[in-house]
């Protein structure tokens, strides 16, 4: 479906892309969490700081980044220009 859209990439932030994208319930991931889902690539899953440990627990079959309130932008603008996407 991307790829007949033209996306290289989802960048979702709903709870229920992150519960169904990932595996994770916990509430205050769902709530401040971002899906990255690269046509080409792992899932990644940023979070803040203080979710990191839970969320590398409950996550399945994703990279899990870690993001402080001033870094949320820069911490995803890296990860998409790192997957090398624009």
């Amino acid at each position: 479906m991307m790829s007949i859209k033209g996306f290289d990439a989802l960048v979702l932030a709903t709870a229920e892309n992150i519960r169904y994208l990932t595996g994770v319930i916990e509430p205050s991931i769902q709530a401040c969490g971002i899906v990255i889902v690269p046509e080409q690539d792992k899932v990644v899953l940023a979070v803040m700081w203080l979710d990191k440990e839970a969320a590398q627990e409950q996550a399945k079959r994703v990279r899990v980044k870690e993001y402080t309130p001033e870094s949320q932008g820069t911490v995803v603008s890296k990860t998409l220009e790192r997957l090398g996407i624009t």
